[in-house]
């Protein structure tokens, strides 16, 4: 079974230590939630991601100068409904969040991630996370980050949001590949050269079901 794309859940961008979105749609029962989040200025301190009373965890964190940037995510067993505030606080010295989240389905439930990640930083228009080194299968999904107003399309992935923030001047894209080959990263590039923190986590896909018996089984036990 493949992870499917669910849904784009929305974002929040505002000055401040700590900001919320309401889900714009309810994620099924099972569903998995992934967060890429950032915080800037002026330091680099820790952030929290918390919401819908769902355990929630922090798969790859990354720094690069006075930006820190988060992939968070969280299964929800018993669903999660519509208009749920999912919240981004940062510790003392944030002054400004970006965040923004996507429903997922088909993961392995109870550990759905490998400890597989890479993050990748930068200053130009090109951002690339780096290779995960990922199992035939699953799927990677991460982003990018960027200090700068501007947009980003990527190449061989597909992107589920693509925020341009007029209150902080900052971008986020969320973009994903639900069934990789093998090692494999995401990449794409910005409309401007900004800097830019990319993140990437490997999530695995839930087993298949065994299947019923073959017609060839069926014809042995005297069916049909």
């Amino acid at each position: 079974m493949a992870i499917t794309f669910d849904k784009t859940l929305g974002y929040a961008s505002a000055n401040g230590t700590s900001q919320s979105f309401s889900t714009t749609g309810a994620v099924a029962a099972g569903g998995l939630i992934v967060v890429v989040a950032g915080i800037w200025r002026t330091s680099t301190p820790a952030m929290t991601v918390s919401g819908g009373s769902l355990a929630w965890t922090q798969a790859r964190t990354q720094t690069s100068g006075d930006l820190r940037v988060s992939l968070w995510w969280a299964e929800a067993p018993s669903g999660l409904a519509a208009a749920t505030a999912i919240t981004c606080a940062g510790s003392g010295g944030t002054n400004g969040i970006l965040f923004g989240g996507a429903a997922y389905t088909g993961h392995q439930t109870g550990s759905p991630t490998t400890g597989q990640t890479n993050a990748g930083t930068g200053a130009s228009t090109a951002w690339n996370s780096g290779n995960v080194s990922a199992t035939s299968g699953n799927a990677i999904i991460g982003g990018s980050w960027g200090d700068g107003s501007q947009r980003t399309s990527t190449t061989g992935a597909t992107e589920r949001m693509d925020v341009n923030s007029a209150t902080t001047g900052q971008s986020l894209t969320i973009v994903d590949k639900l069934s990789v080959s093998g090692t494999d990263s995401l990449s794409g590039t910005w409309s401007g050269a900004i800097d830019h923190i990319d993140i990437a986590v490997e999530f695995v896909a839930a087993s298949g079901g065994g299947g019923g018996p073959t017609v060839k089984n069926l014809a042995a036990l005297g069916v049909g």
